[in-house]
């Protein structure tokens, strides 16, 4: 699978932050932050789902406090 062309770097999931920020660079490493319930692990995900997803490029989400079943149920 190639990368698209139009590919510059991982767009974040809410467009009013990613024009604040732009694209995340690719082989980068990004540590999320926030309190109990604040929705890190699904921005995370929506992160890597939507840029799969749109520009067919390589992606991994990593939880080191939840299991695949408790992550999947929400």
């Amino acid at each position: 699978m190639s990368i698209s062309q139009d590919f510059q770097g991982f767009a974040l999931p809410d467009s009013n932050l990613h024009n604040i920020l732009g694209p995340l660079p690719p082989s980068t490493t990004v540590l999320i932050l926030g309190h109990p319930g604040a929705g890190k692990s699904t921005f995370a995900a929506n992160i890597v789902f939507e840029n799969v997803l749109r520009f067919g490029v390589k992606g991994v989400y990593i939880s080191l406090a939840e299991d695949k079943e408790k992550f999947y149920s929400y």
